[in-house]
């Protein structure tokens, strides 16, 4: 539950440095994620993992 307050507080934060509609979401939900540790470090770094245009492409062959 603590991750999911301090994920949302980040966007609260974010979103009063500057006008939300102008970054782009991704900005946004990087960050808060980031903050609220909810994602692996390791995952940043993977590079074995598929990039999202190969699993893209995968769900349309």
């Amino acid at each position: 539950m603590l991750k999911v307050i301090k994920h949302e507080v980040a966007h609260i934060v974010f979103d009063s440095l500057g006008n939300p509609d102008e970054a782009p979401i991704g900005i946004s939900e990087g960050i808060a994620v980031s903050i609220a540790g909810q994602v692996e470090p390791d995952f940043l770094i993977d590079n074995e993992s598929p990039s999202i245009i190969e699993r893209i492409s995968v769900q349309w062959v």
